[in-house]
């Protein structure tokens, strides 16, 4: 009887022991789940927070390109305003009569418009590539005078008025010219044709510079007779012609 008291207290011993380490077991084996689940929780938390970061990032680029997409429509809108204005104005320069345009060249063209612009009193004329604007001397000066008379100075308003307007900063030759007839009254005040033809080109350099033609940009010349353009017709080479230069 007591052989099998101890038999049975050692197996009840013995099953104790199996069912606390079957628990300890159990408790480790729990403990390294919750240990599992912290860590798997954490780097789910630290993902969360990268995702988010990233949404953040993302809406931030959204609304960046969307304000350059504005400015860029912005900048579209004002270019287009620009070339529908350029496109008008040159429209309108089309719709404008030719003689607007101001002559540059010594062509047919351009003569015709000087003269229609200065007037018939005139005789403008293309001389070596140059325009040149002749003025009798019957129309600018008395005879045997280098004072310039009211036609004269009528003329050459609207010669200095073409000069400013179409040949701004142009080099500007004012030649006077006389016959081959000698001085016989006005000698002693002129001595020569030559000095006559000079004054008389004096004159008219100093009405156009009173008159906004800058004086720098003039040049006198006294060819007196030796330059004439008829070897018939005195009168024809009397004259003051002013050369356009470059």
């Amino acid at each position: 009887m007591k052989t099998l008291f101890s038999h049975t207290c050692l197996d009840w011993a013995r099953d104790g022991a199996r069912e606390m380490m079957t628990m300890m077991t159990m408790l480790r084996s729990r403990k390294s789940l919750l240990l599992l689940f912290a860590l798997s929780l954490a780097s789910l938390t630290g993902c969360k927070a990268k995702l988010q970061a990233q949404l953040r990032d993302r809406d931030e680029t959204i609304r960046s390109l969307d304000g350059q997409l504005a400015n860029m429509r912005l900048e579209n809108e004002r270019l287009q305003a620009e070339r529908d204005r350029a496109l008008a104005d040159a429209k309108a320069r089309q719709s404008q009569p030719q003689e607007a345009s101001a002559p540059k060249q010594g062509n047919k063209k351009d003569l015709d418009f000087l003269a229609n612009e200065i007037g018939s009193d005139v005789k403008v004329r293309n001389v070596g590539g140059r325009i040149s604007i002749g003025i009798p001397s019957s129309v600018s000066f008395a005879p045997g005078s280098t004072q310039l008379s009211p036609e004269g100075q009528r003329v050459l308003g609207r010669v200095a008025r073409v000069l400013q307007r179409d040949f701004a900063g142009r080099r500007i030759y004012v030649e006077g010219h006389t016959d081959r007839t000698p001085l016989k009254k006005t000698k002693s005040k002129y001595k020569t044709n030559r000095r006559l033809s000079a004054m008389r080109a004096d004159a008219v350099a100093t009405y156009l510079g009173q008159h906004q033609v800058p004086e720098s940009k003039i040049v006198i010349v006294g060819y007196g007779p030796y330059k004439p353009v008829s070897q018939s017709n005195l009168a024809a080479n009397r004259r003051v012609e002013v050369v356009i230069g470059d």
